[in-house]
Order: C-alpha cells, then structure tokens, then sequence
C-alpha cells in the first residue's frame, strides 16, 4: 500500500475571516470560485455534518473526476480548520479514503496562510504504480485550486482561469441547443 499525501501553504493577501467564509460558511458554492468545478451544491446523502458544520457535505463536478460526494468529517470554525471525505466515480478503483483538509491561519494584517492536505491510500500493484502519478495530478489540482482562492479572495471575483472555464462551459451548452 501506497500513502498519497500532498500538501500546499499559499499566503493570501486577505484576512482569515474572509478565506473562512469561502472555504467553510460558503462551502457548498465552491463552484463560483474553482476553475475545476463545473456545479456544486448539497450533498443529499450527507444531509448533516458535524456539529458547527453549515451542511454535511456537497456535490461537485469536477474536471478529471466526474460527480464527488464530499461529505464534511471535521469543521471547527474557532480554529478555521475543515476537512471532508472525497468519493468520485471516476477516482481509480485503487485509491481508498480520499480526504482533503484545509486550514487558515493569520500572517500579518490582512494577510493569511491557507494549508490544504490531500491523502488517501493507493493499494495494490496497479496503486504502488500509480501513486507517484496521482501525486502529480494532485499537487496540479491543488496549486489551481489555491490560485483560484487567493484571486477570489483577494479580489471577490473570480480568477481568469475560472472565466474562461465559465465560458468554455456555456460554449459547450451552447454547441449543445
């Protein structure tokens, strides 16, 4: 068995209030935000979350992995700290307990350090082969999805990256009419 655990820290050039508000508060809107997130909303199989927790979990679309079930498994706005498991049809077979924490701390005035942690377990052959490549996929993911949050936050609107996936979304739904 093969452990994935890739972790980035950004500094953000807004308060922790702020990035809390978009991690955690407004967790299930995470797709006005994300390049990589086509649509996300509640999680109807994770009606409640733990306790402080604003719901149990969303659903995404996600580029490269389809629908998620992301289901919230630690949430403790005091210290500004979520984590929720990560499900997805189009995840390899060979990863188990996919997670992905997150935590922000303050850095100077109006400045803050933003943590998120991915881990899960590659088993097997096919995952002590993959898992190198997962790491790749996943550090790429997290270095998008911290760029993404940084302008959002920095800024309240939405990267560039995630502009041109907003169009490139309605132009496929308008080749699709």
């Amino acid at each position: 068995m093969a452990t994935i655990d890739v972790h980035r820290t950004e500094q953000v050039g807004a308060d922790v209030d702020t990035i809390w508000r978009i991690l955690g508060e407004e967790f299930l809107t995470v797709s006005t935000w994300a390049s990589a997130v086509t649509s996300s909303g509640a999680n109807p199989n994770a009606p409640q979350g733990p306790s402080g927790a604003p719901n149990g979990g969303r659903s995404c679309t996600v580029q490269g992995f389809g629908t998620t079930d992301e289901r919230i498994v630690h949430f403790d706005p005091v210290r500004h700290e979520l984590a929720y498991s990560v499900a997805a049809k189009k995840i390899p077979s060979f990863v188990h307990g996919m997670r992905n924490s997150w935590s922000v701390t303050a850095d100077g005035q109006d400045r803050a350090r933003v943590t998120t942690r991915i881990t899960g377990e590659a088993r097997g052959a096919m995952g002590a082969l993959m898992a190198p490549l997962m790491r790749i996929k996943l550090r790429a993911t997290q270095r998008g999805i911290l760029a993404d949050l940084r302008v959002f936050a920095e800024t309240g609107t939405p990267s560039k990256a995630k502009r041109r996936s907003i169009a490139k979304s309605a132009q496929v739904v308008t080749s699709e009419q």
